[in-house]
Parts: structure tokens; C-alpha cells; sequence
């Protein structure tokens, strides 16, 4: 029996109830520490996985033996269950905090606020021959984490400068320049409009690159990454998302300052008319801006091109073969740091579903390790082989 339904771990996702199920909303009296196995996801296009009764009620009391509370459900998502190689209990669904979006976070003091964390537990087999994975029916727990004293960290304990992170920084030594000519230029910052989003001042660029001439001021739209909006037109975003978009910007304000000299990777432009690209800054260009901003904590990436990593990251003339892998690395590190954003909330959607309001995010999945799919397991694409190395 095939049932259809997305199964999105970290969204609050209606739950389809499959036949008769045993629910609890807090009621678990298990004793067992549970132990983290590697992550398993259920497809989209799930068979459930038929038991007879007596073999049922074995996996089910094992399930129940596990002390629920003793997860850390922001860290893994799959646990075994006591002597059993093929049935794993998992995290179906959880629902992140929500913070209201008029809620202004001081800039020297953090606050507290209520939260309720929503978590449903289901039982999954594992097929050792086939490798593939079915939903077991009929048990499921639910797990509700109310928190009083929920910490928004003051803005400014928030923020990362670059200088803060520079010891981690991926250093880019040996690009073949030569070979980008008709694809970069150099410039200065005029300014920043947003954390995202420079204007630059052409002052060289070789001929064979006809897009542009010196002199030239041209608004670069940044690749990689989707920093919170301050404005949407003329619409100011709320004070939530408001006050993290301004650290976006500080970021890109103190990090490349007006004046500075940069090169700019830029080979499109965008329907606004920016060129879609990326700024090279620093002494001999050695740093990715839109790396050292995800590496701080203080963006989500936005990659969703799956097309393009097959056919551009083994290609020394594309931005793909220079960013993605060092991307996803500057990802991971925010994340299991705790840098930036990461600080307040653990997991990317929380970030999603309380900071990025106005023009929600939720292209940073590829570019994330611990996603179900992304670009470290999809086939076709080697990117540790394939992208930029020094050489």
C-alpha cells in the first residue's frame, strides 16, 4: 500500500492519520537513552511497511521504551530502536518556534520570550536488500517542548565582523585570471544597499569583456545567498526581521567598506537589470564574499540549480566551480558554531520561518549536508572533486 505525502521534517506539516494510531501528547515513560544513527528519510511516495499483530506489539513496546526527552532533536532526526538492525524510530515532523514579528530584540540585552516546540515520532523500517524505506502504521507519539524562557540574543552578541571569523576563512590563492578575463572586472564599492546587494565603480576591465566600461557605476545582485530585507519596494519589513537584515548589512558595510577595491565575477544580469555575480575582495582578491557572510551566520544561502552544479562546478569558468563547495562549508561551519543567526536559532528553517518574512528563503537546502537531498549526494555531482583547490 503506497501512500502519498511530503514528508518535510522541519516544517509543521499536517500529519495524515494512516488507520488507527496511538497518540500522546506528553505521556512518554520511556527509560532508554536514544542513540543517533544516520539520518533516514521516507520518499515522498511512501509504501507502508504491513506486520503481523505479535510482531507489531514487539516494535512498538521497544519504541516506547525510549525516553523521548533525552533526544536532541536539532542535531539528528533517526534513532535506533533496542535490537533491532531494521526499524528505527524517527522525527516525522517538527514544528519550530515562532516568534512574533513586531518583536523588537535590544541591541545590548537579550530577552526572553514563550515557545512552543512541536515534535511527532513515527517508526520506520529500512529494507536491508532493496534499500528502500516504509512508514510502520499505527503508533506515533507526540512530543510538545513549551519554554517559558525561550533566549533572543541581543543583536549585537548576534553579530560576527569578518575579523571574527578570518582565522576560517577559505583563502583562494591560485585562480587562473587569465582564463575569467571576459568574465570579471574591477572595482570600487559605491555602496551597499542591503547585505546582498552592492553598487560598484568599473575602474578596469580587459577588453574581451564588452558588458561593461570604466567608469561605469552597476548594481551587482550576489549569488549564493538571500540576506532578510529591511524593504520590499517601500514596504519596511517588521522589526523582527527588520533588526537581523541591518546586521546583514553591517556585515557587508564593514567588510568591504565604500572604497574598497574588489573584483567582480559577473557573467548575467537579472530582471531588475543588476548583474547576478559575486565580489572577490581583499589583498590579492583572496576572499568570496558570499562564503564569509554565510560562514558568520548572518544569511541563509539560496542555490536551488541543480542543473547548474551538474554541468558548472567541474568548470574552472564558472562561479559554481569557485563557491559551491566552499559555500556549503562556510554553511555547516555557521551552523555547528552557532555563529550569526545560528546563535538564537538552531536548525535553518527556524531562521527561515521567523526571519526571512517578506520574501521567504527556502533555497538553501542543496547547499545544506543534513538535507535529505543535496548537492554532496546527488548523483552526478562530485563536488569535493570537482570544485576550485589550491594549488
Amino acid at each position: 500500500m503506497k501512500k502519498q505525502l511530503k514528508n518535510m521534517l522541519i516544517i509543521s506539516a499536517g500529519i495524515s492519520v494512516i488507520s488507527p494510531v496511538i497518540s500522546a501528547s506528553c505521556g512518554n515513560k520511556g527509560t532508554v537513552k536514544a542513540k543517533e544513527v544516520a539520518d533516514i528519510y521516507l520518499p515522498d511516495n511512501f509504501d507502508i511497511k504491513e506486520l503481523g499483530y505479535f510482531e507489531k506489539k514487539k516494535i512498538f513496546n521497544k519504541a516506547d521504551s525510549i525516553n523521548l526527552n533525552s533526544i536532541d532533536y536539532t542535531k539528528n532526526t533517526t534513532f535506533e530502536l533496542p535490537d533491532e538492525k531494521d526499524f528505527f524510530l524517527k522525527i516525522y515532523s517538527i514544528t519550530p518556534p515562532a516568534i512574533d514579528e513586531n518583536t523588537v530584540v535590544p541591541a545590548d540585552k537579550d530577552i526572553e520570550v514563550s515557545t512552543e516546540i512541536n515534535l511527532v515520532f513515527r517508526i520506520v523500517y529500512k529494507d536491508p536488500n532493496e534499500n528502500s524505506v516504509e512508514l510502520v502504521d499505527g503508533w506515533e507519539r507526540k512530543l510538545s517542548i513549551k519554554n517559558d524562557k525561550f533566549v533572543l540574543h541581543s543583536l549585537n552578541s548576534v553579530y560576527n565582523s569578518f575579523e571574527s571569523i578570518k582565522a576560517n576563512a577559505f583563502e583562494f590563492k591560485n585562480i587562473d585570471w587569465d582564463k575569467l578575463k571576459a568574465k570579471y572586472f574591477d572595482a570600487e564599492i559605491v555602496e551597499w544597499s542591503d547585505g546582498d546587494t552592492p553598487k560598484v565603480k568599473v575602474t578596469a576591465v580587459d577588453p574581451s569583456n564588452t558588458t561593461v566600461k570604466v567608469g561605469e557605476e552597476t548594481k551587482i545582485r550576489i549569488s549564493g545567498i538571500d540576506t532578510p530585507e529591511k524593504f520590499v519596494g517601500n514596504n519596511k519589513s517588521r522589526d523582527f526581521e527588520h533588526n537581523y537584515a541591518k546586521l546583514s548589512s553591517r556585515f557587508a558595510e564593514e567588510t568591504v567598506p565604500k572604497g574598497s577595491k574588489v573584483r567582480v565575477y559577473a557573467d548575467q544580469k537579472d530582471a531588475f537589470g543588476r548583474w547576478v555575480g559575486d565580489v572577490f575582495f581583499g589583498e590579492n582578491y583572496k576572499y568570496l564574499y558570499s562564503v564569509e557572510i554565510t560562514r558568520s551566520g548572518l544569511t541563509l544561502p539560496y542555490f536551488s540549480e541543480v542543473s547548474q552544479a551538474l554541468n558548472f562546478a567541474k568548470n574552472p569558468l564558472y562561479w559554481e566551480h569557485y563557491a559551491l563547495l566552499q559555500l556549503a562549508n562556510a554553511f555547516e561551519f555557521a551552523i555547528t558554531n552557532k555563529k550569526g543567526f545560528f546563535k538564537t536559532f538552531a536548525l535553518p528553517y527556524w531562521i527561515q520561518s521567523n526571519i526571512y518574512r517578506m520574501k521567504p528563503n527556502g533555497k538553501w537546502t542543496l547547499l545544506d549536508k543534513k538535507s535529505e537531498r543535496n548537492l554532496f549526494n546527488i548523483e552526478g555531482i562530485n563536488l569535493i572533486n570537482d570544485s576550485y583547490k589550491n594549488k
